[in-house]
């Protein structure tokens, strides 16, 4: 049985390494932009972070799929990770976008944002969180200045940018978007639990793109 440790400074110190660790597994699979990673992990190096006292909050979603996206079929390049964030998962701060207010996609997705302006532990150059979808939904077309690195740790995403064909990645698989490039996320029969990164003008939130459309 995994014990639980205190979300302190030392389990996002090792939250953070375990993060730039898989990141840099991007190389070893014929990413394109190996100057992202590069990028990213040096930006990873370099921040400072801050406690934040964050509660312990939860989603329909979460409660619904977190622990068992947690469990079974896991990615192994993320496994360092998972076994960081289990046995703090229900004492983890759940949140969503403001803007959203379809019900159906309040019921089903949620992020949780670990380090980051918002997270558990301050930061201002990077972000680093997980994404959750249950199956069947779709998170809108979306933009934000910070470059984002994905990484599917559990189940099956479908992403798109702007006009490009969707894509879809299997767990295990990374995808990159770049600064101010719309994209979406969608799952079909999989639910999909996601980590992110964030590098840049992290402070500045997502912004949705409500009144596009999108072709599935």
């Amino acid at each position: 049985m995994e014990m639980r440790q205190p979300i302190d400074y030392l389990w996002t110190i090792r939250v953070l390494m375990a993060a730039k660790r898989l990141a840099t597994m991007a190389m070893w699979q014929s990413f394109d932009r190996t100057d992202e990673i590069e990028a990213m992990v040096d930006a990873l190096n370099k921040t400072t972070l801050t406690m934040q006292s964050i509660p312990a909050t939860t989603l329909p979603v979460v409660k619904r799929q977190g622990k068992r996206r947690l469990k079974y079929e896991l990615a192994v390049l993320g496994e360092e990770l998972v076994g960081l964030i289990r046995p703090n998962f229900p004492h983890l701060h759940w949140q969503q976008n403001s803007s959203i207010t379809d019900p159906d996609l309040l019921n089903n997705y949620a992020y949780c944002e670990l380090i980051g302006p918002t997270g558990h532990a301050g930061s201002d150059s990077v972000r680093l969180g997980l994404l959750l979808l249950d199956r069947n939904t779709h998170y809108p077309l979306h933009t934000h200045s910070a470059s984002e690195i994905c990484f599917v740790l559990s189940g099956h995403a479908r992403f798109r940018q702007s006009d490009k064909p969707w894509r879809s990645c299997p767990m295990g698989q990374f995808v990159f978007h770049d600064s101010n490039i719309p994209h979406e996320i969608q799952t079909r029969d999989d639910p999909a639990l996601l980590v992110y990164w964030w590098r840049g003008a992290v402070v500045e939130q997502a912004q949705l793109m409500l009144n596009a459309q999108s072709s599935a």
